[in-house]
């Protein structure tokens, strides 16, 4: 089984790939799910799960967000419930951790950013990125 753990769709800002593009798209190449994974929202994650069930698609989703915190991006899946940006990375871990979601450094030392979540020193994240197509 193949899932992508970090999709954005048009609900970040940052992508112009609808959910029902990012739905079609992973049957096509064979993926098993996706976490859809906005910046600061739920609300695309929450509407592609509603369409992968009228579709009875085979792909599953995952919802998730983006947090934008003080220190940089962390990505918490299995949430539907927004977290508030621009708290500390272990505050969001903590309000991640209540709400039962895995929270996953990603493009931990991306070039360019000066405050990469890597550079935290948060060893309370439950996973790291190590692959995106950025």
């Amino acid at each position: 089984m193949h899932f992508d753990l970090h999709v954005h769709s048009t609900y970040s800002g940052d992508s112009i790939t609808t959910i029902a593009e990012i739905i079609k798209s992973a049957e096509a190449t064979g993926l098993a799910g996706v976490a859809i994974c906005d910046h600061n929202t739920t609300e695309g994650a929450i509407k592609a799960m509603k369409l992968a069930k009228e579709l009875r698609t085979s792909v599953q989703i995952i919802p998730g967000i983006e947090v934008s915190t003080s220190e940089g991006h962390l990505l918490v899946l299995g949430v539907t419930e927004p977290l508030p940006p621009g708290k500390r990375v272990e505050e969001t871990i903590r309000a991640a951790d209540k709400l039962d979601g895995l929270s996953i450094a990603p493009h931990p030392f991306k070039y360019g950013r000066k405050k990469g979540i890597g550079h935290a020193g948060s060893q309370n994240v439950d996973a790291i990125e190590t692959m995106n197509s950025r």
